[in-house]
């Protein structure tokens, strides 16, 4: 195993651990704090009118989704960074909504996830395919802590 402590700019230790022989190097401007992060969600969710159960609060994405589109990609059409675009539902769409804006309601929104190689270029997986599958919360919410709408 290979273990690396890394000081970043922040003086923040950052340490990376390792089975395999490399190891990525994470920007520290990546991440933020909780708190930062509570403040941010916070301001959101106040944003929505009181009582509103149907508006989007957040998507669960499946990381076995985002691992194997990673694990499959190779050579120039490696990913580099993920593009994450708001879209209608396809539901929503053929259920008479096209081009109808539907605000934060979590039955008419999903995010659709592309890969983008280090060029630029989008990366599809298995030659046309891009991620759409995301549960909204609220309607399909995680348990456990990660059912807080914010972080504890």
């Amino acid at each position: 195993m290979n273990i690396r402590t890394i000081t970043m700019l922040t003086l923040l230790p950052l340490t990376i651990v390792s089975c395999k022989k490399t190891s990525r190097i994470i920007s520290p401007t990546a991440f933020i704090s909780k708190d930062t992060a509570n403040k941010m969600i916070a301001s959101y969710l106040g944003s929505i009118p009181t009582g509103n159960d149907t508006n989007i609060h957040s998507w669960v994405i499946d990381m076995d989704q985002i691992r194997l589109y990673d694990e499959l990609s190779t050579g120039a059409n490696r990913l580099k960074s993920i593009k994450i675009m708001l879209a209608h539902k396809l539901e929503y769409i053929n259920s008479g909504h096209a081009n109808e804006y539907a605000g934060y309601q979590s039955n008419a929104l999903t995010v659709i996830i592309s890969g983008i190689n280090a060029t630029g270029d989008y990366v599809y997986f298995s030659s046309d395919n891009v991620i759409d599958h995301s549960n909204p919360c609220p309607r399909n919410c995680p348990t456990g802590t990660a059912a807080s709408p914010s972080l504890p």
